[in-house]
């Protein structure tokens, strides 16, 4: 499966950076404020996972 790496909560996937394995992708992701999207379009990590309980 691949996995994409882009900004925003959207998936622009001829935006976003192509990986191959997952915890690439997710290490990638920790270090900016990005999301980590699957081949189908789905959340996997990233910008999603930092987003939540911040506005408590």
């Amino acid at each position: 499966m691949l996995y994409y790496l882009g900004k925003g909560t959207e998936f622009k996937k001829e935006e976003c950076k192509e990986y191959k394995i997952l915890k690439n992708v997710l290490a990638a992701a920790k270090d900016e404020v990005l999301t980590v999207w699957d081949e189908n379009g789905v959340v996997v990590g990233g910008l999603a996972d930092n987003e939540d309980g911040e506005d408590d």
